[in-house]
C-alpha cells in the first residue's frame, strides 16, 4: 500500500513517503520519481495512501489559497470549511468516492501545518505533531514517537522521518524504496 509519515515542527512540516504500490494478487510496483505519493499543488502538499486514484486527482485539483493573515484557528476553520469540501467535491465530480466517503487516507499540508483526513473526510491535527497514513503508518508513527523531541529542527525532523520509513519498510511489505522527503515552511 503506502506509508506517509509527517512531523509538524515549529514553523514547518516534514513529510516523508515511500514509492511502493501493491496491485491485485500481491504484485508490487515502484512509482517513478515524477509520480510521487505526495504532490505539491499551489501552496499545498497533498498526500494519499490507499487508492492511487486519489493522488492522481490531487495533482489536478484547484484549491482556494489561504489569506496572508490567518492565525492557527482561522487556518483550521479554512481547512475544515473550504479545503475539505473542495477535495470531497473534486473526488466525487471525478467518479472517486460517493456518499461522502472515498477509499484513501489523506494528508493535507498548508502553511507548514499538517492535517490528516480519513476516508469519510474527518479532519484532525495531532497534539504531538506526529502523523502517518497507510499500511506501514503504525510502525512509522511509533518510531517517530520514540525519536521526536520538543523543539526539533528541520534537519532532525528529516532524519527522523527517513528512519521511521526505514522501520516501516522492515515491518510492512507494502512500504518500499525509494523514499522521498519534502519540507514546507509556514511562510510558503
Amino acid at each position: 500500500m503506502t506509508t506517509i509519515a509527517a512531523i509538524q515542527g515549529n514553523g514547518f512540516a516534514v513529510l516523508g513517503f515511500d514509492s511502493r504500490i501493491s496491485g491485485e494478487g500481491g504484485r508490487l510496483y515502484v512509482l517513478p520519481k515524477n509520480s510521487p505519493k505526495v504532490v505539491k499543488n499551489g501552496s499545498y502538499l497533498l498526500g494519499a495512501a490507499g487508492d492511487l486514484r486519489a493522488i492522481n486527482l490531487f495533482s489536478t485539483i484547484v484549491l482556494p489559497e489561504p489569506t496572508e493573515k490567518m492565525n492557527a484557528i482561522d487556518l483550521d476553520r479554512f481547512v475544515t470549511n473550504q479545503i475539505v469540501p473542495t477535495i470531497k467535491n473534486w473526488f466525487e465530480e471525478n467518479s472517486y468516492g460517493k456518499d461522502g466517503e472515498q477509499q484513501s487516507e489523506l494528508i493535507v499540508c498548508v502553511r507548514g501545518v499538517v492535517y490528516e483526513l480519513s476516508e469519510n473526510y474527518d479532519c484532525a491535527r495531532d497534539a504531538n505533531g506526529i502523523y502517518g497514513v497507510g499500511s506501514g503508518s503504525a510502525y512509522a508513527v511509533g518510531a517517530l514517537h520514540a525519536m521526536v523531541e520538543k523543539n526539533i529542527t528541520v534537519e532532525e525532523a528529516k532524519d527522523c522521518v527517513k528512519e521511521a520509513l526505514r522501520i516501516a519498510m522492515k515491518l510492512d511489505s507494502g512500504t518500499g524504496l525509494p523514499v522521498y522527503v519534502v519540507v514546507q515552511y509556514d511562510n510558503e
